[in-house]
């Protein structure tokens, strides 16, 4: 009896982990014939250059996962079919802090604590309906001349340097809706 109890328990273990793997799966993508022929028409005449594209649903949008060049990109529509953003990723691109605007660059420049050391981490470009556009720059630091590091700080610029926010350890989704200034 208690091996046939041990082999229950191990059964139930071993299926309770198969229905949590599958739970974690990305079940929000979708096949291309499945995303209305509108938007489909839309995504090609603005990106008739797009490679890999993937479809995926996410918070009420249908959003195109593709490669432009070297550069990984998502654009995002709303259920009607309209264009309401799209994301560039400059991962890759090296020196990263070299594809933004001069403002930009000097902005961050000038919001640098004094004794820390930082590097640009990570860049996305925003461009969003109603000519909102706005550069995401994840920024890494460490004390000088030590190993101690500090909070990473994501900064929100506009393309002319103007800051619209900074948030410490930042870990949200913008999506076309995100209130940017209020990001805490």
């Amino acid at each position: 009896m208690k091996t046939f109890t041990s082999k229950l328990f191990i059964s139930l273990v071993a299926l309770a982990g198969l229905f949590s793997v599958a739970a974690c799966s990305d079940d929000d993508d979708i096949k291309t014939d499945k995303v209305p022929a509108n938007i489909r028409t839309e995504f090609a005449k603005m990106y008739p250059e797009a490679t890999n594209v993937d479809w995926e649903s996410k918070y009420g949008y249908y959003v195109a996962d593709f490669k432009k060049g070297s550069l990984e990109m998502d654009a995002w529509y709303d259920e009607i079919g309209r264009w309401t953003m799209s994301v560039t990723d400059f991962d890759g691109q090296r020196p990263l802090i070299s594809v933004l605007p001069e403002p930009v660059q000097l902005a961050i420049i000038e919001n640098a604590t004094e004794g820390i050391d930082y590097t640009v981490d990570d860049v996305h470009l925003y461009e969003r309906i109603g000519s909102d556009i706005f550069y995401e720059v994840e920024v890494e630091g460490k004390i000088a001349a030590s190993s101690v590091e500090v909070n990473d700080i994501t900064y929100f610029y506009r393309p002319d340097g103007t800051l619209i926010n900074s948030v410490e350890n930042f870990k949200g989704e913008i999506i076309p809706t995100t209130v940017i200034a209020d990001l805490k």
